[in-house]
C-alpha cells in the first residue's frame, strides 16, 4: 500500500518560495534575455528622439554595472508591487492572486501614468457626449 502525500493549504507553498527567494541575494531575471529586453526598449526610444534608427549589426553596448543596476532596481519594483498585490488579495479574502489584481495595485501606486494610458485607449469610445451629460452637474 502507497502512502499519498500529505496535501498542504492552498498559498503555503507560494509562501515558502516567496521567503526563499527573498533571502537570497541572486537575481531572479536571467541576465541574458534582460540585456535584450533593456537593448530592444534602446533602440526603439532612440530611433523616436533622433529619427535615425541605430546602425544594423551593431551591438548596442551597455555597462556591465549599469545594466546590473536597472535589473536590481526592476526586480525590487516588480517584488514590491507582488507583494502589494498579494496583501490586497488577503485583504478580500481571496486565495488566488490574479493580473486584474496587480493591474489594480499599479493604478493605486501610479494613477497619474495609469490614467493618461486609460485615457489614450478610451477617448475613441467616449469622444461623444450629449449636452444633457454635462447640464446634468
Amino acid at each position: 500500500m502507497k502512502k499519498t502525500k500529505k496535501r498542504k493549504r492552498p498559498g503555503k507553498v507560494a509562501e515558502k518560495e516567496v521567503k526563499i527567494y527573498s533571502s537570497t541575494t541572486h537575481l531572479l531575471l536571467k541576465k541574458l534575455p534582460f540585456r535584450r529586453i533593456v537593448q530592444d526598449r534602446y533602440r526603439y526610444h532612440f530611433k523616436n528622439l533622433t529619427g535615425k534608427s541605430c546602425i544594423p549589426g551593431k551591438d548596442i553596448r551597455i555597462q556591465k554595472i549599469a545594466l546590473e543596476t536597472l535589473q536590481t532596481i526592476t526586480e525590487y519594483y516588480l517584488q514590491k508591487i507582488t507583494q502589494d498585490a498579494i496583501s490586497n488579495v488577503r485583504h478580500f479574502g481571496k486565495i488566488r492572486l490574479r493580473e486584474k489584481d496587480l493591474k489594480y495595485m499599479y493604478q493605486l501606486k501610479y494613477p497619474h501614468i495609469y490614467n493618461k494610458t486609460i485615457t489614450k485607449k478610451r477617448t475613441t469610445k467616449n469622444s461623444i457626449k450629449t449636452n444633457s451629460d454635462s447640464d446634468s452637474d
